[in-house]
């Protein structure tokens, strides 16, 4: 009986199966917070190597102008304060469109498994009363069933209508 039966699946070589692959460019994917960490550890230590340079009375400090290098920093620190924001940008929309994706996902996970549940309940209410009607009378060894071909031909189109549906 399972001999007849095609599961539509076939062996294929590696190569074969590499043919039927495409190729898709890699999107960079978000900071992840240990990242950001780092990067803002190596920024404050930046921050603070400026800082202690323009705490030092040193003409070398000074532009043409005559303005501290502290502007300097003030531009570091607005670029750190950008980033920062951008980034936990990117980790909140990460989160909601990850959020709406596992909600879509157990929404269709129990729209399955009712109509699971009730594909099952539809065949059984077709295996069960054959069964039960063999076990009519277990006291006689044998079973008088003219014209059965039929009627089994019949069940067994109504099993396949509820196991292979599409």
């Amino acid at each position: 009986m399972a001999d007849d039966f095609d599961f539509g699946f076939s062996a294929v070589s590696t190569e074969e199966f590499q043919k039927t692959q495409t190729t898709t460019e890699v999107q960079p994917s978000a900071v992840s917070s240990d990242e950001f960490d780092e990067l803002k550890k190596k920024m404050d230590s930046i921050s603070s190597l400026i800082q202690a340079l323009g705490d030092k009375e040193d003409t070398s400090l000074f532009d043409e102008t005559g303005e501290k290098i502290s502007r300097l920093e003030e531009k570091v620190d607005k670029i750190l304060e950008i980033e920062s924001t951008q980034i936990a940008s990117a980790l909140s929309e990460q989160g909601s469109s990850i959020r709406a994706v596992i909600d879509e996902v157990e929404e269709r996970k129990d729209e399955l498994n009712e109509k699971f549940a009730t594909r099952l309940k539809e065949l059984e209410s077709l295996v069960i009363p054959m069964l039960r009607g063999l076990m009519k009378n277990p006291d006689k060894e044998y079973i008088y069933w003219p014209n059965r071909t039929p009627i089994l031909e019949k069940q067994i189109e109504k099993v396949y209508s509820i196991t292979r549906e599409s």
